[in-house]
């Protein structure tokens, strides 16, 4: 999956203890995706109570009016 995405994908691999994807292995598909973890044991540590607030508050305020049928 990782290997279709656009240009520069973002993986956020924030499920704790165990992410759905190791980075190495997004890296080894994509070397030009940017990668999060939720994990400490990575350099590449995003904290999920703050990620994911911040993800759906932008979510939120950019979501499309949703369209009526006629």
């Amino acid at each position: 999956m990782v290997a279709s995405m656009a240009a520069r994908p973002i993986v956020l691999a924030l499920a704790n203890p165990t992410p759905e994807i190791q980075p190495d292995a997004a890296r080894a598909v994509r070397p030009d995706c940017i990668i999060a973890t939720g994990r400490s044991d990575f350099p590449n540590q995003v904290n999920n109570a703050l990620c994911f607030r911040t993800f759906f508050a932008v979510r939120w305020t950019s979501a499309p009016a949703p369209s009526t049928r006629r």
